[in-house]
């Protein structure tokens, strides 16, 4: 069914691509009718719902005056149809979230807005409601309806102030010379107002309230999507042409070329670094984007060029990504001129703009403000940061523990996933790179072992070192966990390479797997008398690990596990636990209170497999079904 839908999807992209390029007429006509048809649909719900409503309630007052006799009817049916109307509209009034970033005003940084709106004037685009500084180096136009799909539009621009400190002022302006020309820059109403389709539609099947319209959504958005595809990148290449014409073709290329550059340095190098200090630091740096602004500043970002820019160059435009690839860009500008295309330059460092002297925060944003704004910034950012870091914290602070208790020729024994859980704790807390020698004796023991092969393989593809590839390839067919993270580093590594054709493959086995996460997962949540549950398949080693979590966690009385064959997953050993809690004074057990604790068991547990917890007291009849498999009591509490 998966692969149905992925080609059905890709020949929906192919038939948009040929109309555009031979039939621009049947294309913009489709462009049309899908724009509306979303909108139609809403109207037309909407009037049918509410005429029956009104008809229902009308026959109503009518049999009411006249006999009553059917008066009750009518009015029952008018309710439960009203009802259904309310939630349909539901649906539709969906708030978007504003980004996650720090909005700026005028007068903190006058120079910027005045080259906004210089810019905006020259290029026709709409009016900005708000100007966002966030971390990444990005720029983006961000379109947030009032009122899910209905209401007035407000329009925020999106800036990355690590772009901003990697680029100069001309740069600048050609870039957001580009982000204002999506926003009808280039004359056309019919393209935003589609955009604007897709992108409420797209909030709405994300919402989770699509509910009835489902069977709308599924043919609906697969040829939004689709025709979005195609008109995505035709409007990014309008908006880098109008780039080239508010600047200059060698400017807008030189900014082009320094975001790919500044984004692999701040999700490659910076942000790892950043979370590697989780194992000592129990918060966030407070300089989290000072120090990273001074990192680009000092040419940090420039030890990687090559590597970025290579890696960007050797990538090709996929069948469904929204953006053309970088080589593409740059040859339709003609950049840096039509007589020497890039394929010419042998060195990629000849091709890389140098580090502007003056960057464009400097220039842009008068000094006093600059400070105030990276210092609010650093805050900010210490705030979204700290429950990723408390979790990553608590693990490697758990590790640290375990690893001061275990016994001296722990990590020296023949069991490969007791010689795993060893090299698993100094991932927690030195990092892979200080774990190798750890893992590399799980390999010694066992060549196979998916868990050491997918670790090992992801440092090595990050060190752009092809030796990674076989044991990511083992990590993924070994373990159905790993598959998603295993395939998702593939197809980056393949992307990188510029082989997009087994790129593909991995994407789509991720895609596949991830239906049958789905399957798995209806599974689990449908537990029931008729579920069948089977003997649990533990080591020694992972049954005390148990052991010593359930000692560690208040009023648990005893503890129950066992194994739950999946259908859609039959490799995927998936364990229920149950437990029972000690009863208060009282003897009033509270629903809550177990419901906490069945969460704080999930997220402080020290177990490998995938679980899911149940209280006892809640769900009696699967006590009586448990104690009945033999080796399911795992704990047992001693009185005291």
């Amino acid at each position: 069914m998966q692969d149905e839908e992925n080609a059905q999807y890709r020949r929906l992209i192919e038939q948009a691509e040929n109309d555009l390029a031979h039939a621009p007429g049947r294309f913009h006509r489709r462009l049309f009718v899908y724009a509306w048809l979303g909108s139609l649909w809403v109207w037309f719900g909407l009037l049918v719902l509410g005429g029956l409503t009104g008809w229902l309630f009308w026959q109503f007052w009518q049999a009411h005056k006249a006999d009553g006799d059917n008066a009750g009817t009518f009015l029952g049916f008018g309710c439960g149809v009203g009802v259904f109307l309310l939630g349909y509209m539901r649906k539709f009034f969906v708030r978007a979230p504003y980004p996650e970033g720090l909005p700026i005003e005028r007068h903190e940084a006058p120079q910027l807005f005045e080259l906004i709106g210089e810019l905006r004037r020259q290029v026709g685009g709409p009016k900005i409601s708000r100007v966002w500084l966030v971390d990444g180096p990005v720029a983006s136009m961000y379109s947030r309806p009032a009122f899910g799909l209905f209401g007035p539009l407000k329009h925020h621009l999106v800036v990355g102030i690590s772009l901003l400190a990697g680029i100069n002022t001309a740069h600048c302006r050609a870039v957001l010379a580009h982000e204002l020309a999506h926003c009808g820059g280039n004359g056309n109403g019919l393209y935003f107002r589609f955009q604007m389709a897709h992108g409420r539609w797209s909030m709405i099947a994300q919402s989770g309230r699509a509910g009835v319209l489902m069977f709308f959504l599924k043919w609906y958005m697969m040829r939004l999507a689709a025709h979005g595809v195609v008109l995505s990148r035709r409007l990014e290449r309008q908006a880098d042409q109008q780039s080239g014409r508010q600047a200059t073709v060698r400017e807008s290329g030189d900014a082009l070329i320094r975001t790919y550059l500044i984004d692999y340095f701040v999700n490659r190098t910076y942000w790892p670094k950043v979370f590697e200090r989780a194992a000592e630091l129990v918060t966030p740096p407070s300089d989290l984007i000072s120090s990273l602004l001074k990192r680009i500043g000092e040419g940090e970002a420039e030890a990687v060029a090559e590597t970025a820019i290579s890696r960007a160059l050797r990538d090709q435009t996929g069948y469904d990504d929204s953006h053309p690839c970088l080589s593409e860009r740059l040859a339709e500008l003609g950049w840096p001129s039509p007589e020497t295309p890039v394929s010419a330059f042998e060195d990629v460092g000849s091709l890389i703009p140098p580090l502007p002297q003056r960057n464009a925060l400097t220039e842009l944003i008068d000094p006093v403000a600059r400070d105030v704004i990276i210092s609010r910034m650093d805050q900010l950012w210490v705030h979204f940061l700290a429950p990723e870091w408390v979790v990553r914290h608590t693990d490697a602070e758990r590790a640290r523990d375990e690893l001061s208790r275990a016994a001296p020729d722990a990590a020296t024994g023949d069991d490969a996933d007791a010689l795993m859980h060893q090299a698993q704790l100094h991932v927690d807390v030195h990092g892979v790179e200080k774990a190798l020698p750890h893992l590399e004796r799980v390999i010694a023991r066992d060549p196979k072992h998916p868990r050491a092969n997918y670790l090992i393989g992801e440092h090595l593809i990050r060190q752009q070192d092809s030796a990674g590839v076989a044991m990511l390839e083992c990590a993924l067919d070994g373990d159905p966990r790993l598959l998603l993270p295993a395939a998702e580093q593939l197809y980056d590594y393949y992307r990188g390479e510029g082989d997009l054709d087994t790129a593909e493959t991995y994407r789509q086995r991720a895609e596949a797997h991830q239906k049958v996460i789905a399957q798995a997962e209806a599974e689990v949540a449908g537990l029931s008398t008729n579920t069948k549950l089977a003997t649990p398949e533990l080591t020694d080693h992972q049954r005390q690990r148990l052991r010593d979590g359930f000692a560690r966690t208040p009023d648990l009385k005893c503890a129950y596990i066992c194994r739950i064959p999946l259908k859609s997953m039959p490799d995927l050993r998936y364990y229920l636990i149950a437990i029972e809690t000690s009863a208060p004074w009282h003897g009033l057990r509270s629903n809550k209170r177990e419901a906490m604790l069945c969460q704080a068991l999930i997220a402080n547990l020290a177990f490998d497999e995938p679980f899911i917890v149940y209280p006892l007291s809640q769900v009696e009849w699967l006590g009586k079904k448990m104690r009945k498999i033999d080796g399911a009591k795992i704990y047992q509490r001693a009185n005291r």
